[in-house]
């Protein structure tokens, strides 16, 4: 009884997302749970249909079933897919096929890169060409109207196919006839570039990507699909890069401060870092901050071994959550000192102090008691 109680808001859930254009992540995962427990909720009206007590929740259960199966027929129809005659067929269907379409970017998400702007110079100079052309033919203000006609033609013929770079999917928007559909990174075969043009092997086709900065998308490809920083989430986590200076060595470089901990990269082992986590020669490799803007989107659960295979290979420092302390400082506002067993890192807060503030009073609250002040420290106070 339960069960059916429960599947009523799952299928008016169902309902509602087959109704709409675009889709969330979850509405993915409302499709999933469908696909999952249509079995269970069949199995279970078959036992209660017996009970007299159960049958207006069964016959509910059945009306919203079969309004549902039609929704799913009508999605798949205007998708170009074939009907299917069980809801769950339909919804599993629909599902695969929102999967491939994706989910376009959101506010909050992060571009990394994206295609090649629309040549609109280009296409307005063929225009006023075709219009003078046109006028010195004809000799009629019909010229002008061909001109703009022309001009419009070149535009939607020179531009390059539309797509968007996340830090965890390739977007690639609708586009006449054909439906949105989203990659991910982790499922290149082949990256390769040719002039403007980077060439991205799939398993059964090859994408042609046009863009400004072709070799920092081939870059960016590659730390994509590898091994550390595949499967990132979108958006991210609160976190912030700020400047930043070990107190020992006063060396300078980044931080990459979150809820998970502190993770500083030296700006002269920056190269390492990259080296370390991606295991082709990259010829335009990101920079200290846009690297640590990348990392910044790992899910829950893989801060810390990232953040130990960089102490070991880029010579970085790792500040677990729960293991960090902030010192108290005269000058809170402009920056914190935090520290892990001995060794402290400086940040900087600059124009990101409110930012900064927050995810360090998240790492307060998870600080083990700072213990009395280090031999040194203390007999300089006295």
């Amino acid at each position: 009884m339960e069960l059916l109680e429960d599947a009523l808001p799952l299928l008016d859930s169902l309902m509602y997302l087959l109704a709409r254009v675009e889709t969330s992540r979850d509405d993915v995962a409302t499709l999933q749970e469908c696909v999952t427990q249509l079995p269970r909720i069949d199995e279970a009206v078959d036992k209660l249909n017996r009970h007299e007590q159960a049958h207006t929740l069964t016959v509910a259960v059945a009306s919203r079933k079969k309004a549902a199966l039609l929704a799913a027929n009508e999605r798949l129809l205007a998708l170009g897919h074939d009907e299917v005659e069980s809801l769950r067929g339909a919804v599993a269907a629909v599902l695969d096929l929102v999967r491939r379409q994706g989910t376009a970017p959101r506010p909050g998400e992060h571009e990394l890169a994206h295609a090649k702007s629309a040549p609109v110079l280009l296409s307005l100079a063929l225009g006023v060409v075709a219009a003078w052309a046109a006028f010195a033919v004809l000799g009629s203000a019909w010229a002008g109207l061909l001109g703009v006609l022309a001009g419009l033609a070149a535009l939607r013929a020179l531009s390059p196919k539309p797509w968007v770079l996340l830090p965890d999917r390739l977007y690639l928007p609708a586009r006449g006839a054909g439906l949105a559909r989203e990659v991910l990174p982790s499922s290149i075969r082949g990256i390769a570039r040719d002039g403007d043009q980077v060439s991205v092997q799939l398993a059964d086709e090859t994408l042609e990507l046009h863009c400004e900065s072709p070799e920092k998308l081939v870059s960016l490809l590659h730390l994509l699909k590898g091994p550390w920083l595949a499967q990132l989430e979108s958006p991210p986590q609160k976190a912030t890069v700020l400047e930043a200076m070990t107190e020992e060595t006063k060396e300078r470089g980044r931080a990459l401060v979150s809820a998970e901990g502190l993770l500083f990269i030296p700006a002269a082992r920056v190269d390492l870092a990259v080296k370390a986590l991606c295991a082709e020669k990259l010829t335009a490799p990101p920079s200290i901050e846009e690297l640590l803007v990348l990392i910044g989107h790992l899910p829950e659960g893989r801060w810390a071994a990232l953040g130990d295979h960089l102490v070991k290979t880029a010579d970085a420092r790792w500040f677990p959550r729960g293991e960090v302390i902030v010192e108290e400082s005269a000058n809170a506002h402009l920056g914190a000192t935090l520290r892990c067993g001995e060794q402290r890192v400086r940040v900087s807060f600059g124009k990101a102090q409110l930012e900064a503030e927050a995810v360090i009073s998240r790492l307060k609250a998870e600080a083990p008691h700072p213990g009395p002040l280090p031999a040194s420290q203390g007999e300089g106070e006295r």
